[in-house]
């Protein structure tokens, strides 16, 4: 018993040393403690303010964000009005392993009973992919619905900005643009699915969805500005998808600026191997149906 003191005791003075003999441990530890803290806090914050007359905005974003992963699901569902309901929900959420500056920005100034719009973005990216769904479904009017959704979602291994900018400034009664955009691209994988299903009006619908997605293996910068600024409907879907291994620049530009229907999709998708700058600026400025 006496010896198991003296033990207790020589720790005790050991601990006191080893703080004494480096200036300032305490307050090191004290600094590095307040900086986890205060990256770990800088999830889920300014979300659903200054909505008039409408509800259901900015809920349910910026959780369960671990391992380092920061700044996720901020300034979601913010300055909507007029009936606008239910935008900027579900964005920033379960981002791991170093996965920081996903899920913001989303569904903020929609008007006009605009609902659904910038939901579901920028969630379940991993190994520090960063910069993925943001600045989706904001400032649509006119009763334009569910735009800029599901965008920039399970990217992994360091795959950066993807699923951004997509189904916004939508008018006029158009629904369901710029979604789905910049998802499960992985091993470095970076700037696709970007700047889709923008500024449609007239009542359009279904432009710009389902591109930049499922590349793989360092392939950048495919999939990028398709379906915006259309009167038609069902233009620049499905581009620059599941490409691999280096394969760089495709499926870009299609599908823009038609009054008709269905073009500029399908583009630009399962090359592989440094195939580069396939499948680009097809389908665009047509009044008819069905081209490139």
């Amino acid at each position: 018993m006496t010896r198991f003191s003296s033990l207790v005791a020589i720790a005790a003075v050991a601990t006191v040393t080893s703080d004494a003999l480096v200036p300032g441990a305490d307050a090191a530890r004290l600094a590095l403690s307040q900086r986890r803290s205060l990256l770990q806090n800088s999830n889920g914050n300014r979300n659903g303010n200054f909505n008039c007359f409408s509800f259901g905005n900015g809920n349910r974003n910026g959780n369960n964000n671990n391992r380092g992963s920061f700044f996720n699901g901020n300034f979601n569902g913010n300055g909507n009005e007029d009936g606008s309901d239910v935008n900027g929900n579900g964005n920033g959420n379960d981002n791991d392993f170093g996965a920081s500056a996903n899920g913001n920005f989303n569904g903020n100034g929609n008007e006009d009973g605009s609902f659904g719009n910038g939901n579901r973005n920028g969630y379940d990216n991993d190994f520090e992919s960063d910069f993925n769904g943001n600045g989706n479904g904001n400032l649509n009017s006119g009763g334009s619905d569910r735009n800029g959704r599901g965008n920039g979602f399970e990217n992994a291994f360091e795959s950066d900005f993807n699923g951004n900018g997509n189904g916004n400034l939508n008018s006029g009664g158009s629904d369901h643009n710029g979604l789905n955009n910049g998802n499960v691209n992985n091993f470095d994988s970076d700037f696709n699915g970007n700047l889709n299903g923008n500024k449609n009006y007239d009542g359009a619908f279904g432009n710009g969805n389902g591109n930049g997605n499922g590349n793989s293996k360092g392939s950048d910068f495919n999939g990028n500005v398709n379906g915006n600024v259309n009167s038609g409907v069902t233009n620049g879907n499905d581009n620059g998808k599941d490409n691999s291994y280096e394969s760089d620049f495709n499926g870009n530009f299609n599908g823009n600026v038609n009054s008709g229907r269905n073009n500029g999709k399908s583009n630009g998708n399962d090359n592989a191997f440094e195939s580069d700058k396939n499948g680009n600026l097809n389908g665009n400025v047509n009044s008819g149906d069905g081209n490139g």
